[in-house]
């Protein structure tokens, strides 16, 4: 398929898609883009960036992949430890695995919240990622899904949001985002 036709077939594709969303597949002459230089929320994606500043972290000695840490509150969404119990203790190296290949939103705002939104930027910048910025973890952005307040957790609870979650995605006839 030329890029042309490519072109033609997509937007006949999003003009039947609720929502909104952008890619850029190949380059130079043979790109074909969608909304490619629009922002969009980073969703799951943003788990890359926490991961290198990881990574960054244990190689400036700063963390360690062997440390055992409780794994603290849950966060709604996917994961391993959504279905653990709050305070289990596992590794660094077992956080970040369980970040990216299950996707799990717990291990995720733990090593977020141990790395540092500024070293998480900084590591970023360092691999040329200039536009990209992280600003909440996957507690707060699940918070906003449901229309509670994020800075309030005694309003708040974890527990409530993923509940408040699930009925609406049930509501939906479809199950929770990260799912």
């Amino acid at each position: 398929m030329n890029a042309a036709a490519l072109r033609a077939f997509i937007t006949g594709e999003t003009a039947r898609v609720r929502g909104n969303f952008g890619f850029r597949i190949g380059s130079g002459t043979s790109e074909v883009a969608w909304h490619a230089e629009e922002r969009f929320p980073l969703a799951g994606v943003f788990k890359i960036g926490v991961r290198m500043g990881l990574l960054d972290e244990v190689a400036a000695g700063r963390q360690r992949l062997d440390t055992r840490v409780g794994a603290g509150d849950i966060s709604p969404g996917s994961g391993i430890l959504y279905e653990r119990a709050p305070g289990a203790a596992v590794t660094g190296r077992d956080l970040a695995t369980l970040m990216i290949i299950a996707s799990d939103n717990t291990a995720t705002d733990i090593l977020r919240g141990r790395v540092g939104i500024d070293r998480i930027v900084a590591a970023l910048r360092r691999r040329g990622y200039t536009e990209t910025e992280i600003t909440e973890d996957c507690f707060r952005h699940f918070a906003r899904v449901v229309g509670a307040d994020p800075d309030d957790r005694g309003a708040a609870s974890r527990a409530e949001v993923a509940r408040r979650l699930d009925a609406a995605s049930m509501a939906a006839g479809r199950r929770a985002p990260g799912v």
